[in-house]
């Protein structure tokens, strides 16, 4: 008798090409973890095509059986106690729970190190095994791309702050951040992305700044 593919394998499969298809239509790149230790893949983002060097990790959860909330606001996510803790406590870079719905195709994403409800089981109860994790079913992918964007900036403030330093964050390095830091001033949350080819008008804007304050011309 010939095996059968494990239906749970197949789930996984269609969830993996349904995520993938979300982050191709918003320019972002997948890039499949070789061994799982809590995180399926690495994602990278993109403005048109060029990278922005700005990466996140994602872990994949796929479901015939979706669990929403009476009013269908939220999407109920059991993780197990050592994947959630590792996303939420101890990774240093920005942490992001998937669900796809593969009935419907829905994507839905939740970054794991702003979830306080999430952050105080695991801290109150060491010998709980399993957390859920509570996803609003309007975080959806492509259409909340610019939302997760500004989530993951909270993220890197929080992990900073955790940490106690305040490295250049890895998704919102304003020109006025950048600036600030260089010349020594107390730095302020970042408002925007800078890409590559930013960088020389935040090089420029240093330059006349610096030309200012010491009354010389820069030819």
């Amino acid at each position: 008798m010939a095996k059968k593919r494990p239906e749970e394998h197949a789930i996984a499969n269609q969830g993996a090409i349904i995520l993938a298809a979300a982050f191709e239509s918003l320019g972002w790149v997948l890039n499949d973890i070789r061994h799982d230790y809590g995180v399926d893949f690495d994602a990278e983002v993109f403005a048109g095509e060029q990278t922005t060097g700005n990466t996140f990790k994602v872990q994949l959860k796929s479901s015939k059986s979706t669990a929403y909330s009476n009013n269908g606001s939220v999407v109920r996510q059991r993780l197990r106690r050592e994947d959630a803790e590792y996303m939420a406590l101890e990774l240093r870079v920005p942490a992001v729970l998937t669900h796809v719905d593969v009935n419907n195709g829905s994507v839905y994403w939740h970054v794991m190190q702003l979830d306080d409800d999430v952050l105080e089981a695991i801290s109150k109860n060491s010998t709980v095994k399993s957390v859920t994790v509570n996803i609003r079913s309007d975080n959806t992918l492509p259409g909340t791309g610019e939302r997760l964007l500004q989530a993951l900036e909270s993220a890197i403030r929080r992990i900073a702050a955790r940490e106690g330093n305040y490295p250049a964050p890895l998704f919102s390095t304003s020109n006025d951040w950048v600036l600030g830091l260089l010349l020594g001033d107390v730095p302020r949350a970042p408002s925007h992305f800078v890409t590559p080819h930013e960088l020389p008008d935040v090089v420029a804007r240093l330059t006349n700044k610096e030309s200012a304050a010491t009354g010389t011309v820069v030819a």
